[in-house]
């Protein structure tokens, strides 16, 4: 088997919920959906994204640098917002 590489850099974030059925704000307003791996999210049928407890998603960016990718993950962080959102704030520090 052959590995596939290339040039980038990535970082994630895990985001908890410290409680179910909030719904979860600025979810599509993130430049790409594609780097959210849901894990435990429900999403109701008025397209809102809703929250169970504990870990809800992952988001991940890369870019040609670690810098980059991070302050892309942030700056996708920053948009989105639930009542209970937790994450860590010092990844790659």
């Amino acid at each position: 088997e052959q590995i596939k590489q290339n040039d980038l850099a990535s970082t994630s974030a895990v985001v908890l919920s410290r409680q179910p059925y909030k719904v979860i704000k600025g979810i599509n307003t993130t430049d790409d959906i594609q780097n959210i791996d849901f894990i435990n999210v429900q999403k109701a049928n008025d397209e809102k994204y809703l929250t169970k407890q504990g870990k809800s998603f992952v988001i991940t960016r890369s870019a040609s640098t670690l810098t980059r990718a991070k302050a892309l993950m942030y700056e996708d962080l920053e948009q989105i917002d639930f009542d209970g959102i937790k994450y860590r704030k010092d990844i790659g520090v």
